[in-house]
């Protein structure tokens, strides 16, 4: 079976990544350095790729049947595990907010969009600088013309004002990046089945990068929610298509059906009334008008 087997595309990829040193300084000189293209990034692709394709060799029986195991226990009751594993993924990145991050902005980005949430919730995209505004240039924060300004778009500090508002900002992307996880879950449901979907939202929710980053004010939040929304909304919007395509090729069929039927019953209706001489008297009729 192809799942017995790694994909050709893994291996290319393995290759690639590797082989990163070689076109990775190139494609910096050619588009910049803000692409994060950096050598050892790459090779930690490259040693991801190799540990997925080693994994089904190297793994002992005994792993594979716990997994297994584990997997099937969670097919029983997928929601319940869901629900369990959601709860405790909310309650981790409220946790690491407060009691790790101390709810403290720790780069120029969640400062930035801060600043911007506060402009909104003065009804302005940007306020007058401070008389002494030299002493007040950090990064990504404009200060020219006149105008103190961030230079990020409304998105998330939109959201970000509404959460001020309300006094709800260390929830704000606890909450966003738990829905996120469950619309990962469902589209990747979808695709690939319970098992392996609750299995994927597992490793995500365990990654201590995917803990830091939900339970800081980056913006990676709202993004990454919004993706799972774009993904789910058209993997379901697919599998309507389809099923209106299928629906319509069905119809077709019983319409064909339905002619053939017709035209035998019409033709054994015509044999039968030559047979009692109908039809000639029918002729004869059509004739005389």
């Amino acid at each position: 079976m192809l799942r017995n087997r790694p994909y050709p595309i893994t291996g290319w990829s393995l290759v690639f990544f590797l082989f990163s040193p070689a076109w990775a300084p190139f494609l910096e000189k050619l588009v910049g350095r803000g692409l994060f293209v950096r050598p050892d990034s790459l090779w930690l692709l490259a040693a991801a790729c190799l540990f997925g394709l080693a994994s089904p060799v190297l793994l002992p029986k005994a792993a594979v049947e716990a997994i297994g195991s584990v997997a099937s226990r969670v097919v029983r009751r997928p929601w319940l595990s869901l629900s369990l594993l959601l709860l405790l993924t909310l309650a981790g990145l409220y946790a690491t907010n407060r009691f790790i991050l101390h709810s403290f902005m720790n780069s120029g980005d969640e400062h930035s969009c801060y600043f911007l949430a506060e402009c909104l919730r003065m009804g302005k995209l940007w306020v007058e600088p401070h008389p002494l505004s030299e002493f007040f240039n950090v990064v990504h924060v404009g200060n020219r013309d006149g105008k103190w300004f961030s230079v990020y778009p409304l998105g998330w500090p939109l959201i970000w004002a509404l959460g001020l508002g309300w006094n709800l900002v260390d929830w704000l992307n606890p909450v966003m990046v738990t829905l996120a996880v469950l619309f990962f879950f469902k589209a990747g449901k979808t695709i690939y089945g319970t098992q392996a979907a609750w299995l994927g939202i597992f490793l995500t929710a365990s990654s201590p990068f995917f803990v830091f980053t939900g339970a800081s004010y980056f913006s990676h939040g709202t993004c990454l929610l919004m993706i799972s929304v774009f993904l789910l909304a058209y993997l379901r919007w697919k599998r309507a298509e389809t099923e209106q395509e299928e629906l319509h090729a069905v119809k077709e069929r019983l319409a064909h059906a339905g002619e053939l039927h017709d035209g035998a019953s019409r033709r054994r209706g015509t044999e039968m009334d030559r047979a009692v001489g109908i039809v000639p008297v029918q002729d004869k009729v059509m004739a005389a008008c």
